[in-house]
């Protein structure tokens, strides 16, 4: 029932949905641990799924259930192999503790993480290092370092290869088209040229994937890693530990990689995001009224991004409020807008939406009734 469908390759992948599927799909084949791996990723999602949709808490339960079984064989069958000297140190095993970790990641299980993060960096040493193991097996472990230190909210501990950042790094090419590319209708559309100008540094990471989604012709195999490279290294920058409300850095730096996690990745119905968007509250709560003098605009776009991630969660309530309150303020009363201004940081609709996203009539009737100082702000 899970093999034909691994419910998070799709969605966690930018580009080349099809290529990673089969990628995995033939490892997993080929390795029962990774096998039972990735079907505990799929069950797990599953029954998030379900829960949010409102499907029956006997099916739920199954999921559940079966989630639990997989994880239980992976683990029996990587016990297994590290009592073998030679599968203990083979590239195929760090891969399979890459991917544990990753799963443990999105799932927020915050409990083993640490050890199984450990684990891999020793498994990479044992195995020759970073530049010793493939393209794609460190794609896999880049994937799960920056996530990991996403939820923790902490650098990666795991440093970046020179020899693959030179391999993925290099200007995109669907800023450079061909001849032949114009023949196949290519234009950069105007909402994708103004989008993110707002920003002082380059936005040319999210114009490239809202571009790679209407011309995936134009896709290179290796762009998905240009989003995991970006978040190492954006998640290396050393933040200022003294926690000054004046400081916009923190704030911004996490609504960035939420939107990257909701917007890119479409990772919101997981415990992940969940977590990253308490944390957001927390950073960015005391620093709203700041924000409201200085930058309103920008903290209409930091609130949006929290809403758009916290759907389903306790906290979305707090951020339809403060979103509500902001819109008021800025003298913004419908959804065009609305997205005209977020689409100059960043923001653009997505076809899952279907046109509701995140002005919400809630939104919108909360804005028209707030007058003056919102109760709570």
């Amino acid at each position: 029932m899970f093999l034909d469908r691994f419910y998070v390759v799709p969605t966690a992948y930018p580009f080349n949905v099809d290529r990673m599927n089969t990628w995995w799909a033939e490892r997993a084949v080929m390795s029962p641990a990774l096998l039972h791996t990735k079907l505990r990723l799929a069950a797990g999602h599953k029954a998030a799924l379900e829960s949010r949709n409102g499907v029956s808490s006997v099916a739920c339960q199954r999921s559940r259930r079966d989630c639990l079984q997989f994880r239980m064989n992976a683990i029996r069958t990587l016990n297994d192999i590290l009592q073998d000297p030679v599968t203990a140190v083979a590239e195929s095993t760090v891969l399979l503790v890459g991917s544990i970790v990753t799963i443990e990641t999105i799932n927020a299980e915050f409990a083993a993480l640490q050890t199984h993060m450990k684990g891999l960096a020793t498994l990479i040493d044992l195995a020759g290092g970073l530049d010793a193991l493939e393209h794609m097996t460190l794609s896999s472990i880049y994937y799960a370092v920056t996530a990991y230190a996403a939820l923790q909210n902490e650098p990666p501990i795991i440093p970046m290869s020179a020899k693959f950042r030179s391999e993925i790094l290099q200007e995109p090419a669907i800023f450079h088209p061909r001849p032949d590319d114009y023949a196949i209708g290519f234009v950069i559309p105007p909402y994708i040229a103004t989008l993110g100008s707002r920003f002082a540094t380059s936005p040319w990471l999210i114009q490239h994937f809202e571009l790679g989604k209407a011309y995936p012709e134009l896709v290179t195999h290796t762009d998905n890693d240009l989003f995991t490279v970006f978040q190492h290294d954006f998640l290396s920058a050393t933040c200022d530990p003294t926690y000054k409300m004046n400081d916009l850095n923190p704030p911004l730096r996490y609504s960035l990689l939420i939107y990257l996690y909701v917007r890119v990745s479409h990772l919101q119905s997981l415990p992940i995001v969940r977590h990253m968007v308490e944390t957001f509250k927390h950073i960015l709560a005391p620093r709203i009224p700041y924000l409201l003098v200085i930058a309103p605009d920008l903290l209409l776009w930091m609130l949006v991004s929290g809403g758009l991630g916290s759907k389903g969660y306790n906290t979305h309530s707090w951020f339809v409020l403060h979103t509500a309150h902001v819109a008021q303020c800025l003298g913004l009363s419908d959804s065009h807008q609305a997205r005209l201004l977020l689409g100059e940081f960043f923001y653009t609709d997505q076809p899952e939406d279907m046109g509701a996203d995140l002005w919400t009539e809630e939104v919108v009737a909360l804005s028209a009734s707030i007058c003056g100082d919102s109760p709570g702000f």
